[in-house]
């Protein structure tokens, strides 16, 4: 009796561990390291960029995604910017730098 006990808490166990969440989090900066404010920050599936979760970074470019997958595809956009996806494999997304958008000018 104790051995099928014993086998299934040990794929429960296994199951829990290849599930493991973590909390991501970084700095959303422009190329001269100024922190840029209000920026969307979305974790999206890397299969088909389907949306997982989201945040916006604060007045520090700081932002913190809780109950993130262990790997992902971040996509960062703000009004003015390119949008920076950015492929993450570590809790820390660490510092993301984000470049101005070209202007293109209708003729």
């Amino acid at each position: 009796m104790k051995r099928p006990f014993t086998a299934i808490l040990t794929l429960c166990v296994a199951a829990l561990i290849a599930t493991a969440q973590v909390t991501v989090s970084g700095i959303v900066a422009d190329p001269q390291g100024t922190a840029i404010q209000f920026a969307n920050v979305v974790l999206v599936n890397a299969a088909d960029s389907s949306y997982v979760q989201g945040t916006v970074t604060d007045q520090d470019g700081s932002f913190s995604l809780g109950d993130a997958p262990a790997t992902g595809l971040l996509r960062v956009s703000m009004l003015g910017y390119e949008t920076l996806y950015h492929p993450y494999t570590s809790p820390q997304a660490a510092g993301l730098s984000c470049s101005p958008m070209r202007r293109r000018w209708a003729r």
